[in-house]
């Protein structure tokens, strides 16, 4: 429920954003859109996912798929990070406060995992 509720917060953002810039839009004249593709066709994957059409194989060759294409996206992310620019740019403070958020979530986590084990 959580993640289908994007939907409508990322198309009341738009809106506001629209009414925001007015007839203007950015800075090459464009508007965004009421409700970006991406939303749509998560909903439409949401959709064909409850309808029950879908068989075990296609659902179990799905998941390899998402975990595949997961752990892609996180290497992207990893192999596009240079640690030394990292640290020269975001300095001692933003690295306490990463880890410390850290922490406060996994400690929460973990929290959360006794009191549901129980």
């Amino acid at each position: 429920m959580r993640v289908a509720l994007l939907a409508p917060l990322t198309a009341g953002t738009a809106v506001a954003l629209r009414r925001s810039r007015g007839t203007r839009g950015d800075a090459d004249g464009r508007r965004p859109p009421a409700l970006p593709l991406f939303v749509v066709g998560f909903l439409a994957m949401i959709l064909l996912r409850s309808s029950g059409l879908l068989g075990t194989a296609v659902l179990d060759w799905a998941a390899v798929a998402q975990h595949l294409v997961l752990v892609s996206a996180l290497f992207g992310l990893g192999a596009a990070a240079n640690l030394s620019t990292l640290a020269g740019t975001s300095g001692r403070r933003m690295l306490v406060l990463g880890v410390a958020s850290w922490g406060v979530v996994a400690g929460l986590s973990y929290a959360g995992v006794l009191l549901t084990a129980r």
